[in-house]
């Protein structure tokens, strides 16, 4: 793991204390570490689902794309909640080559890739990571993402 974007507790859904406690967490994971030290070529990572069973001790890893993703962000009004959607940067070769949309409800579905909306910079053109900016300073939670 590299970056972690969120993490969250959940209820396995058996109700009453009666079932698990999970811990979920949404994080990039490099191809390897040396290659975060060539020069080169940027690292090869994806974003990742990680669920964690504290009773059973088990952890669970679900790819969340097919791209070259890092750098996400999440509305931070809902750090440490449970979230639907991720923003990530599209890694290239040699650059970071646009922004990708995830919807993490589509993780239900086994092996399913979760970008529902992307945007290439074009060429001559790189961003960096993206962030939230509020449309309503009196309500946090209705933000939009921005990448610059």
């Amino acid at each position: 793991m590299l970056h972690c974007v969120n993490a969250w507790e959940e209820d396995d859904g058996a109700g009453a204390g009666a079932g698990d406690t999970n811990i979920v967490m949404v994080a990039s994971k490099i191809e390897s570490v040396e290659k975060v030290f060539e020069i080169s070529d940027l690292p090869q990572s994806t974003m990742e689902k990680v669920t964690i069973n504290v009773k059973a001790k088990t952890v669970e890893r679900q790819s969340l794309s097919t791209q070259g993703l890092d750098f996400a962000a999440i509305n931070p009004a809902y750090a440490a909640k449970k979230i639907r959607y991720v923003y990530a940067l599209i890694i290239g070769s040699t650059a970071f080559v646009g922004v990708a949309k995830l919807d993490l409800s589509l993780t239900e579905e086994d092996d399913r890739d979760c970008t529902v909306a992307s945007r290439q910079y074009g060429s001559g053109c790189d961003g960096s990571e993206p962030f939230s900016v509020a449309r309503d300073l009196n309500n946090p939670s209705e933000m939009k993402m921005m990448d610059i």
